[in-house]
């Protein structure tokens, strides 16, 4: 295995056209963070999603930033994982999270959002996820047990976490912001003033995590909490 995921790892950066490549980075056992990147200020910015492998298939959190990269990821999970991708839960419309979700529609692969996500990307005329997630949702697939929760407006008002409890691994997506992060980054779609009690509210809930997967730049633990309220309080 771990010869596996040393190949997988130098792979990506081969895959497709353009000269924007994915990265696949292992963290912990049966858990991937896929990086996609899309050029800011002439600049890659990196965006962060994850792969869940179960015995049944892998689970998609959010795809890459657009089509092009989302064929990347797919290709290495059927390369590396060797297995079918079974369902994608995106966590909120902004296309860092969605923007691949037409190669997911090509390959007959399901996508879930939450009914806000999904009244949005309505509204844009874009490509709408097939099956809808409540406000809080609890998923069991072999041995894997996860949660799906609106936790209230931020980054954007559908944006959704993600919590794996066993392996207390917490997918903030763009709502949380990197323990390393200097702004809020893109804000325009964001609730200023219900933000700071929504990661409030995470991180009573979720002070226990010991992985947490923000949208964009470097992962770490709960302190990633603290990082995102430092950052509000200076708007």
């Amino acid at each position: 295995m771990k010869i596996i995921v040393a190949i997988a790892l130098l792979l990506p950066w081969q895959l497709g056209s353009s000269d924007l490549k994915i990265s696949m980075i292992p963290l912990t056992e049966n858990f991937y963070v896929h990086t996609s990147y899309h050029i800011i200020d002439n600049v890659p910015f990196p965006s962060n999603g994850l792969i869940v492998s179960t015995k049944s298939g892998a689970i998609l959190i959010d795809t890459a930033w657009g089509n092009e990269q989302t064929v990347q990821i797919l290709l290495w999970i059927k390369e590396n994982l060797k297995m079918p991708v079974r369902f994608a839960i995106l966590t909120h419309f902004h296309d860092d999270r969605s923007g691949g979700i037409q190669e997911l529609k090509n390959r007959n692969i399901p996508s879930y959002a939450n009914r806000r996500t999904i009244h949005k990307m309505k509204s844009l005329n874009l490509p709408v996820p097939d099956r809808l997630l409540k406000d809080e949702m609890d998923f069991r697939m072999d041995d894997l047990v996860f949660k799906v929760l609106y936790p209230g407006p931020g980054h954007s008002e559908d944006n959704i976490v993600v919590w794996f409890p066993m392996s207390k691994v917490f997918f903030g997506g763009c709502l949380v912001k990197s323990p390393q992060a200097k702004s809020l980054g893109n804000i325009k779609d964001a609730n200023l003033v219900e933000w700071p009690k929504t990661i409030r509210f995470l991180e009573r809930s979720f002070s226990n995590a010991k992985f947490l997967i923000p949208g964009h730049e470097a992962w770490g633990g709960p302190e990633a909490f603290g990082r995102t309220l430092e950052l509000l309080s200076g708007n």
